[in-house]
């Protein structure tokens, strides 16, 4: 998938990646293992050819709309095919196999046809309008969804007894996958639990990375541009430079930038932006992460400048630093430096954030025996302050996970 294209040319970008096929054997269905926000995922996979599927393999059926264009398709089978190159098993990342476009005349019990006049969502079936075009993402199957795992207290017992017992070396697989990543120069840019998946092989558990719609591969960006410096992500998993950067951005579209020289406009636009960023916190609760500086065993400066009632993990202090920081930045031309360096740029540590929150995530709700080492490197890991932040090397040689097989 090298061609450039237009939307124009669209319907004759389709069928140049649409396979023969589509039917044929293994096509009386699985199950729907999962709905996001980009499309639906089903096991058996549908084949894009004749050949017949196994569960070892899962379909992600995506709709080409505004929201989800060829561009980000082909960028995510890009990254997919990089991943490969560094891990040929999964032992790290689900990795694409194959894509094709999604015949309309599938029948399977996991699939339903509608059109647009229906509004008929079905929790077990995967829903396709007969009259809007798909491409059919074929994938290894990773394992459980993580966030099901989280949000299931009393499900796949299992795996959890193990995630239990092998923490800190499941915690170092990740880091040792994102190294591998970010040595890629490879921004995942949604880390969270429901793009995580949990393998289990005999007595071993994994958690591979999987679905990358938002990722992006520094190889291709011009490193002259801040196009990648913005809000992308999922809210409760989005570091606070991102919210800032943007409003700063906003702000000097519309007016110069030389008037947050005035300590008033600026303190005006810097409360603007904790409104946001404290609406994320909402964003936190809501998905239940659960964290806030007491928990993490940080100690709360009282400062008379600063009020944070709620005890976040984000203060109105920090929120003001990195403002000034970052215009510091814009003012001397080096914003994309500091955001695009290789692994201690900020766009790395935004995945070091997510993925933070994401461990910590796993540490609260399989109640892992307290261990003030990983509060300590999940407090490092989401640092408001992106220079202040673990970059992936210095996780790796944290006590936590340093010295572990």
């Amino acid at each position: 998938m090298t061609d450039a294209y237009t939307h124009r040319n669209m319907d004759k970008y389709i069928k140049k990646i649409y396979f023969a096929g589509g039917g044929g054997s293994g096509m009386s269905g699985g199950k729907k293992l999962g709905q996001g926000a980009s499309g639906c995922v089903l096991t058996p996979p549908i084949p894009c050819n004749d050949r017949k599927q196994t569960s070892k393999n899962i379909s992600k059926i995506i709709e080409l709309n505004r929201e989800n264009k060829l561009d980000d398709i082909e960028n995510e089978i890009n990254i997919s095919d990089k991943l490969k190159t560094i891990d040929k098993h999964g032992y790290h990342f689900a990795i694409i196999k194959t894509y094709c476009k999604l015949r309309k005349n599938i029948i399977r019990k996991d699939v339903v046809y509608i059109d647009d006049r229906q509004k008929t969502k079905y929790k077990d079936k995967c829903t396709i309008n007969k009259n809007r075009n798909y491409i059919n993402l074929i994938q290894n199957n990773a394992g459980i969804n993580l966030d099901n795992m989280l949000d299931n207290s009393s499900l796949h017992h299992d795996e959890k007894i193990i995630i239990y017992n092998q923490f800190r070396s499941i915690i170092k697989h990740l880091f040792i996958g994102m190294k591998k990543m970010h040595k890629l120069h490879i921004i995942h840019g949604d880390i969270k639990p429901n793009n995580m998946a949990v393998f289990k092989e005999n007595n071993h558990v994994n958690i591979l990375y999987f679905d990358y719609g938002l990722s992006i591969d520094m190889a291709e960006v011009n490193m002259n541009r801040a196009d990648h410096i913005g809000v992308f992500g999922t809210p409760g998993y989005i570091a606070p430079e991102k919210y800032i950067a943007s409003h700063i951005f906003k702000y000097s579209n519309k007016y110069s930038l030389s008037k947050l020289k005035d300590k008033e406009n600026a303190m005006t636009l810097i409360r603007k932006i904790n409104s946001i960023i404290m609406e994320n916190e909402i964003d936190v609760q809501s998905v239940d992460i659960n964290i806030n500086k007491t928990r993490l065993g940080i100690s709360i400066a009282h400062d008379s400048h600063i009020v944070d009632k709620n005890n976040n993990i984000i203060t109105p202090r920090d929120i003001e630093n990195i403002f000034y920081d970052i215009l510091e930045h814009i003012r001397n031309q080096t914003l994309t430096t500091v955001f695009y360096e290789p692994i201690n740029g900020f766009l790395y540590k935004e995945d070091i954030y997510a993925l933070g929150m994401t461990i910590y995530q796993i540490y609260d709700r399989f109640k892992i025996k307290h261990n003030p080492l990983f509060l300590n490197l999940v407090s490092n890991m989401i640092a408001p302050e992106p220079k202040n932040r673990y970059n992936i090397i210095q996780c790796l040689k944290h006590p936590f996970t340093n010295g572990i097989d």
